[in-house]
């Protein structure tokens, strides 16, 4: 039974995050290259396949460049331990790859040979994330958090409820059709949009209903989104609101700074309303977590997580000529008085 669930769901993480300023990697063809799997990175022990690599929209200052790995799990049923575990050694093994030869060994041993001591090549600090189409185990958080590992759940949130969709219905055509040729174009065109984005590749025989269905949905999500980042390094999904929602913004905007509410239909999902623009997004869970635990106390609760984690949000996106966008918003202090304030006269009346 073929499956091509896996390759589309790394096709739609790979352009989330460039269409929000990640940069694909060049593959130099020693350190990095094109193999059957995808792009391959050398590690200490053996060279990896990635699902997706790319670097950053901006780099940290006096610090080597980084670079970020995505796993992506299409699985059915949320990840657990081992995955993680995997990724923590993969970046373990590639961050520790060091190229040594006889005449650095040779040259290493006498202190007075005046050549090369090591391997002249571009160093980059890697980070590996994962990304989960069906969300994660409660075991995993503690261990992700400990060692500093990513993860991106896409499970539950209706912000992306259509491209979930869109990947299940190809699915059921890959494994319901006796074509094994429909399966292998598929999996062929996104691996070269991936690993070439430079080139041009066509469809072929590609364009057919699901398929197109697929890539609109793709092509509104990229229209939509901007990435913010916490300062705690958490990767928030700002999927912007319709239109027609846009009315709710002018009761809300507070020229400050943003303002962030919680949805009474899915709790899980937030309001943030910044200068006329209304985005989405999905709590990350271990956040969401702490808020629930607290029943009879949600709106107390609700204002800490928004002090203790989004006073400043970094916010990378693409403006409408495609040029890269970075800004930085602050919760409006104007919107934390008049919450708090509100919130404390209610327990007076109380």
């Amino acid at each position: 039974m073929a499956s091509i669930k896996g390759k589309l769901f790394e096709f739609f993480v790979y352009r989330l995050l460039v269409s929000c300023g990640f940069k694909p990697v060049t593959p130099d063809g020693l350190l990095v290259f094109s193999g059957s799997p995808g792009l391959m990175v050398q590690g200490a022990g053996a060279p990896h396949n990635t699902d997706v690599l790319l670097s950053p929209p901006i780099q940290t200052p006096f610090y080597y460049p980084t670079r970020l790995i995505v796993e992506c799990k299409c699985y059915n049923g949320s990840i657990g331990l081992t995955i993680i575990r995997n990724a923590l050694g993969l970046r373990d093994d590639i961050n520790n790859f060091e190229i040594v030869t006889d005449t650095i060994l040779r040259n290493r041993k006498n202190n007075r040979n005046t050549g090369p001591k090591y391997y002249d090549m571009k160093r980059y600090v890697y980070q590996v994330a994962v990304a989960s189409i069906d969300g994660f185990k409660s075991t995993v958080y503690p261990f992700a958090q400990a060692h500093r590992i990513p993860l991106i759940s896409f499970s539950q949130s209706p912000i992306f409820s259509g491209i979930r969709q869109a990947i299940s219905e190809l699915d059921n055509i890959a494994n319901a059709s006796i074509n094994n040729n429909l399966v292998q174009q598929i999996n062929t065109y996104l691996t070269n949009k991936i690993q070439h984005p430079e080139q041009h590749t066509t469809l072929g025989d590609l364009n057919f209903d699901e398929f197109n269905a697929y890539i609109n949905e793709i092509a509104d999500i990229e229209r939509r989104l901007t990435v913010g980042l916490l300062e705690d390094g958490t990767i928030l999904f700002l999927l912007q609101a319709d239109h027609e929602d846009n009315s709710l913004v002018n009761n809300f905007s507070h020229n400050d700074g943003c303002t962030i509410h919680w949805s009474n239909e899915d709790p899980a999902t937030w309001i943030l309303r910044n200068e006329g623009t209304t985005y989405y997004f999905e709590l990350p869970k271990p956040i969401y977590d702490s808020w629930e635990q607290s029943i009879g106390k949600q709106r107390k609760d609700a204002l800490r997580i928004k002090r203790n984690f989004f006073s400043k949000i970094v916010l990378f996106h693409r403006t409408d000529g495609n040029s890269e966008n970075i800004s930085i918003i602050r919760l409006s202090e104007q919107f934390m008085e008049n919450a708090e304030e509100s919130l404390h006269t209610q327990s007076m009346d109380e």
